[in-house]
């Protein structure tokens, strides 16, 4: 009778060992549904074939993402104007170094309050962006704009100028708010401002 209950109690972990290998097996097999970003990118032979990329540091679009947010930095951080000055900003913080972001900020602060007292309209036409530098991963951008400064009706004044930026893409740091606009974190560490000596 005892050699009976030992070969149950055998069978029994034997099939219990078997079930739970079972399950890691179909758990691995079919995982969780997990929603992940990617660069759709038409495939220029046929415009119905599609590769799906995950973006990454890695995929053809990279550069061009630091691009537009090299030119969408610029245009943001420099623009004054009393309407969407507090707005701007907050989108200049999300993409800012915050060292960087609060140096800018203590040294340009009473700048931009009194042009902003006096009545200055800035705007900034964005001419042209292009990556000049990659080392360590920071990439420098030079960026070439043409400013605009308007008080009331006199006449605008404007200057030829170009924004060097360095940028680097933290992704460890991206918040659940900026998960789909800025799914790489990357940060503008850096920014100088010099005329351009042939206008």
């Amino acid at each position: 009778m005892a050699w009976l209950l030992r070969l149950s109690v055998g069978t029994n972990v034997a099939l219990a060992i078997c079930v739970v290998a079972s399950i890691q097996a179909l758990v691995s097999l079919v995982p969780l549904k997990e929603t992940e970003i990617a660069l759709l990118r038409a495939d220029p032979s046929d415009d119905r074939i599609y590769r799906v990329e995950p973006i990454s540091m890695e995929v053809d679009g990279f550069e061009l993402m630091l691009e537009k947010l090299a030119r969408r930095y610029v245009h943001q951080i420099l623009t004054i104007d009393d309407t969407t000055q507090n707005t701007r900003f907050k989108e200049v913080r999300t993409y800012s170094d915050p060292d960087f972001f609060n140096d800018y900020v203590k040294t340009n602060k009473t700048v931009i309050e009194e042009a902003i007292k006096d009545g200055l309209n800035r705007s900034i036409t964005i001419k042209g962006a292009y990556q000049v530098d990659a080392y360590d991963g920071v990439y420098l951008y030079v960026v070439e704009f043409l400013q605009t400064d308007r008080i009331g009706r006199e006449k605008p004044k404007r200057r030829h100028l170009r924004a060097f930026l360095e940028m680097t893409p933290r992704p460890h740091d991206v918040t659940a708010a900026e998960r789909f606009e800025n799914p790489l974190g990357i940060r503008v560490l850096g920014l100088a401002i010099k005329e351009q000596a042939s206008k």
